[in-house]
């Protein structure tokens, strides 16, 4: 398998994951001798794994690693593992997508897109790229070669963020109403860099919010 190959079912892993279209806990493994990696949990929103995030999508965009389905009864790596973000790695794997393969295969340039709601900085890090972007499709729907356009990135940064808004959930396609594009504006007029609610209100906002509208 191709590393654009490798990192290409990576991402839609993660995507369904993240869309609650798989078992919440999935595993990522060493190929060549399935040692386990990191142990993803999708519904507690954490990874617990034996290296930085940063290592860990390096290793699946390469081929060296993968994700698979969890296997209760398989063996641990037996040492303390690091606790980090699920949303983090998803962003992650979404910009490394748009760097090495382009937008990702289940996004497409003919459709409009809008943010749905913003990412937790704190969690993705501070970016006045993502911010500008943000900024412009939390207001209105755009497609790609549009965003482009008004926001003047170039469609290589373009295709990471969207592909990571996409990952993680946040992002909208299709007829948006009323309704969200109060909410989508409150959110991008909160300032830049302003996160999604948090805590258990904003987890069932949250969930609220992706059964009556549509994700990509």
């Amino acid at each position: 398998m191709s590393s654009a190959q490798s990192l290409s079912s990576a991402a839609a892993w993660l995507r369904e994951l993240s869309h609650g279209q798989r078992a919440r806990l999935a595993v990522v493994r060493r190929r060549a001798d399935g040692r386990q990696l990191a142990l993803v949990d999708a519904v507690g929103r954490r990874v617990h794994t034996l290296r930085p995030l940063e290592q860990l999508v390096a290793d699946l965009a390469s081929g060296e690693a993968e994700l698979c389905e969890h296997n209760p009864h398989a063996n641990g790596p037996g040492v303390r593992l690091r606790n980090e973000s699920f949303t983090r790695l998803c962003w992650l794997v979404g910009a490394r997508l748009g760097r090495d393969v382009g937008l990702a295969p289940w996004l497409d340039t003919t459709t409009s897109y809008r943010l749905l709601s913003w990412p937790d900085f704190g969690e993705i890090g501070e970016d006045a790229e993502a911010t500008r972007l943000f900024a412009v499709i939390a207001k209105r729907e755009l497609g790609i070669a549009a965003m482009v356009d008004v926001v003047q990135l170039p469609q290589r940064t373009v295709h990471q963020l969207i592909n990571s808004l996409s990952l993680c959930g946040l992002l909208a396609s299709g007829p948006v109403s009323r309704r969200r594009t109060s909410g989508a504006h409150r959110a991008s007029t909160g300032g830049p860099g302003q996160a999604q609610p948090s805590g258990a209100f904003g987890q069932a906002l949250r969930h609220l919010w992706r059964r009556v509208f549509r994700r990509v």
